[in-house]
C-alpha cells in the first residue's frame, strides 16, 4: 500500500465501525383515525402481510434486504434470504 492510499485506508475502516440501525418489518396496515384511537391493551391489528411473506429488512430506514423469522436462544432473529448487492447498498445509504 502506497503512502497516498494510508489516509483513505484510515478513513474506511473509521466508516466500517459506525453504527446503523437495522430494523426488520413485520407487516404493516392503513386503518382510520377512528379506529386507531379505539386501541387498547389487547386490540389485534391485521397485518396485510401473509404469514408465508418475507419480511423486509431496512438500514437506517431503507431496505436493503428480506428473509425469514428464527428464534435464536430465546430472541427472534432475521434468517437473511435476499439482500442488495453491495454496490446497491452503499447506493441505498447515500440517498
Amino acid at each position: 500500500m502506497s503512502d497516498a492510499e494510508l489516509p483513505r485506508a484510515r478513513n474506511v475502516r473509521v466508516l466500517l465501525g459506525l453504527p446503523v440501525e437495522v430494523a426488520v418489518e413485520l407487516g404493516a396496515t392503513v386503518m382510520p383515525l377512528s379506529e386507531l384511537l379505539r386501541l387498547g391493551p389487547g386490540s389485534v391489528i391485521e397485518l396485510l402481510n401473509r404469514v408465508d411473506e418475507p419480511l423486509q429488512m431496512f438500514i437506517n430506514g431503507r431496505k436493503i434486504g428480506e428473509g425469514e423469522a428464527v428464534v435464536v436462544k430465546d430472541s427472534f432473529a432475521l434468517r437473511v434470504q435476499a439482500v442488495l448487492s453491495r454496490a446497491e447498498r452503499i447506493e441505498q445509504l447515500s440517498t
